[in-house]
């Protein structure tokens, strides 16, 4: 099993060497599907994590939303006439803190509507570009053509070996 990933491109390639090309093209199908199959359950896995997370922290922002609003409604009963400079800084303060919490959870909404379209869209994670293939190679391996190229080059030599013998034979 050769497995080769492009830095540029980051295409993965997957190789296997088999006697048997159908096990070879069934291996690599198996391979290829549990590995899609797993990519897209961590990809809906983290999706899923995404929109909770997000909704619990809407849930949470829409609480302190809803008590800043309700200490402002207490100062103002308190304070009537809140003229003191401490009294409008405190108010100021308050009202702050409803427009921030206020503007955050118009952030977190949008971002949990996101997540949530982006969970629909159901994009796999991974392209598969080529279907396994068998690649047609020579039956005669590598070691066996290395083998029969030596036999026939000790061949020549004994041949030229016995002609050298027999030219000098009949010289003399």
């Amino acid at each position: 099993l050769l497995v080769t990933t492009s830095r540029t491109t980051g295409l993965v390639l997957v190789e296997i060497i088999s006697n048997d090309p159908n096990y070879g093209k069934k291996l690599l199908s198996f391979i290829q599907n549990e590995s899609v199959n797993y990519i897209n359950k961590i990809e809906s896995n983290m999706s899923s994590q995404k929109i909770n997370f997000l909704s619990k922290r809407v849930f949470q922002i829409e609480e302190d939303l809803k008590k800043a609003e309700y200490d402002l409604q207490l100062f103002l009963e308190n304070n009537q006439n809140y003229s003191s400079p401490e009294l409008q800084i405190e108010y100021l303060n308050k009202q702050r803190t409803i427009e921030i919490t206020s503007s955050l959870l118009s952030t977190v909404v949008v971002q949990l509507e996101v997540a949530k379209i982006e969970n629909l869209d159901n994009l796999p994670a991974v392209v598969i570009l080529d279907e396994p293939y068998v690649r047609e190679v020579s039956k005669l391996s590598d070691s066996l053509l290395n083998v029969i190229f030596v036999y026939i080059l000790l061949n020549l030599f004994v041949i030229m070996y016995r002609f050298y013998i027999r030219s000098t034979s009949n010289d003399s």
